[in-house]
């Protein structure tokens, strides 16, 4: 589900979507998911139904623009500005993708919704970081930047998942700093090669 775009980009209609949000988050926190209803959201923001409608198709896509940007702002609070695809910036993302959602406190409606969002968040996150590197970013020839990003979080997902279903006792940075090595070495191990300017226009 895409996140609808505002009918207006004026200060009003900014500023009537960010207070919906705001409305949202608050009741994620006092309340179960599956409780909230967009009345409930609705009276919070002091807003009709009409009004929510306008911006948001239901309570999943709201909910589904909340984790995005968290998401997206946790990560980014993390990076320094200069990060660039190297060993150290991906041991920092995963470790700060495990802390994430470590603290996280989700309900089972929406946890599918969350597992997508972030994953694609975490995509566009080492899209930009391959970019900027200086060679593009060395992974094997032939692999597709996009698909190279998503094997990666993939692989970074399934790591958080198992962690969170064994209840491993391992540190986020343990974790991260194995994850890393393997990634690393299995990705740009011996046969590693310069991924061509086309395949990333």
């Amino acid at each position: 589900m895409m996140a609808t775009r505002p009918k207006g980009m004026d200060r009003r209609v900014i500023r009537t979507r960010e207070i919906i949000l705001q409305a949202a988050r608050k009741a994620m926190r006092e309340k179960r998911f599956a409780e909230i209803t967009v009345q409930d959201i609705a009276d919070e923001a002091n807003v009709n139904r009409g009004t929510f409608y306008a911006h948001f198709a239901d309570k999943y896509e709201v909910a589904e623009v909340i984790i995005r940007k968290e998401f997206t702002q946790h990560l980014e609070s993390k990076l320094p500005a200069d990060a660039k695809w190297e060993n150290a910036t991906l041991q920092l993302l995963i470790t700060t993708v495990l802390e994430f959602f470590d603290s996280c406190n989700i309900s089972d409606p929406i946890v599918s919704l969350v597992d997508r969002a972030s994953h694609e968040e975490l995509e566009n996150v080492f899209i930009k970081l391959l970019l900027k590197s200086g060679d593009r970013g060395r992974i094997p020839s032939g692999l597709a930047l996009e698909t190279f990003a998503h094997i990666v979080t993939c692989f970074i997902f399934g790591v958080a998942n198992q962690r969170k279903c064994s209840k491993s006792s391992g540190s986020p940075q343990q974790i991260a700093n194995d994850v890393s090595l393997i990634l690393m070495e299995g990705f740009f191990g011996g046969s590693a090669g310069t991924l061509s300017e086309s395949k990333i226009m």
